[in-house]
């Protein structure tokens, strides 16, 4: 189990409503990223990405502080192994190492794992590798991709191990559980967006992703099962992350976590190894969300609601249907990012639970986890001390 702070409670089920007959696969190519030209129009796509350049070039001949070449060049530096094949490698459904794999049991040995010894040994070598936190669940095929991001069908079927081809991905029945997977980004720089350090922050988490997730892969081939690391692709991490017990879907639609906020960037790891899961966990996030606002009122482009509860009403074809949450325009939020040329993540710089782990935020996220009584008056005070302001580059880099 996930050893969240004492106020944080469990529970049965998810934290999330959904409808069964309109939750079915969801196609990755439908989102922002997917369809970014389809959704804006030819010509403002080309207009946004002139602007970004433009921006980009300034930024650095003018040496702003945040966008200066030495800013630019830390994010490219974190990229390394987000934009390299290094990252396809670790990504990998089969070991690159089949060889070394076949000498790692003597013949005929099978160790016997229970769920619970199994547990404990996913999480004990995930935090080895570097998550900062680990969680598993029970595999919901819901959460499961359609096809990827180059058009192959995803499907599940009764082989020995997972299958990709030119026409289509496989996915075993014996994989029904995922461990989801949460890595850290530098938080101070996060609090300096949008500029290039939280570009460079986003983009180490990146890195780390398929770091940590290929590694837990291999580690668990190593004992004789299949394992399938994620990270944005393959199937949903967010509602993955809130079945494993990492946290709550917040009103930015990101995952908010106890001790890290949204600060997290998220993989995971199908397998069929035998594993006892987590429970979902609950301490008042989607309540406090219903009065902060903070990241609605703070975007650039508006791109997130401000109705007071969640729905099932979407916004277009890149939000989920079936599920009740609140929907993000991310067309929108899509077009801000080209307008900073960094990115954005303001919605995480400002929110109220991405703040240091310190004694008065502890006792501020026990209240909050406790009672709603009094959520307005946290929201309000969170802005009268200053929380949420963006970060001095300069600072930073220690100047």
């Amino acid at each position: 189990m996930v050893k969240h702070p004492w106020w944080v409670r469990t529970r049965e089920k998810p934290k999330y409503e959904i409808i069964e007959s309109e939750y079915e696969p969801y196609d990755p190519r439908k989102t922002v990223f997917g369809s970014f030209q389809e959704y804006a129009g030819e010509e403002r796509v080309n207009s946004l990405r002139q602007r970004s350049a433009e921006k980009r070039v300034s930024g650095i001949i003018e040496e702003q502080p945040g966008m200066s070449l030495a800013d630019r060049a830390l994010a490219f530096g974190a990229q390394t192994i987000w934009q390299t094949e290094a990252q396809q490698v670790l990504y990998s459904w089969t070991s690159h190492r089949d060889q070394q794999l076949k000498h790692m049991r003597p013949e005929g040995y099978s160790p016997e794992i229970t769920p619970e010894k199994g547990a404990a040994l996913v999480k004990k070598a995930a935090d080895f590798y570097g998550a900062l936190m680990v969680g598993i669940a029970k595999l919901n095929r819901g959460h499961v991709y359609s096809h990827d991001y180059q058009g192959r069908p995803i499907s599940f079927r009764d082989v020995a191990e997972p299958q990709v081809s030119e026409d289509e991905r496989v996915i075993p029945d014996s994989c029904q559980w995922v461990i989801a997977l949460a890595v850290r980004q530098d938080w101070d720089a996060m609090m300096g967006a949008p500029n290039s350090l939280s570009s460079a922050a986003v983009a180490y988490g990146y890195s780390t992703m398929p770091k940590i997730a290929g590694s837990l892969a291999e580690f668990i081939r190593a004992l004789g099962y299949n394992a399938i690391p994620c990270g944005n692709d393959t199937a949903l991490s967010v509602p993955i992350a809130i079945d494993a017990g990492l946290g709550e879907f917040g009103r930015h639609a990101r995952l908010i976590t106890p001790r890290y906020g949204s600060n997290v960037r998220l993989a995971k790891v199908i397998t069929d190894m035998p594993l006892a899961p987590d429970k979902p966990i609950d301490f008042g996030v989607v309540e406090f969300c219903k009065d902060c606002m903070k990241c609605a009122t703070h975007c650039p482009s508006q791109a997130m609601s401000f109705d007071r509860e969640p729905s099932y009403n979407t916004l277009g074809p890149w939000n989920r249907k079936g599920v009740k949450m609140w929907q993000e325009d991310a067309v929108k939020c899509l077009e801000q990012w080209q307008r900073e040329s960094t990115g954005c993540s303001i919605c995480l710089r400002v929110c109220p639970y991405n703040h240091r782990d310190d004694a008065m935020h502890r006792m501020v996220m026990a209240s909050i986890s406790l009672t709603s009584a009094f959520n307005r008056f946290f929201a309000w005070a969170d802005d009268v001390f200053g929380y949420g302001k963006q970060a001095s580059a300069e600072k930073w880099w220690g100047a």
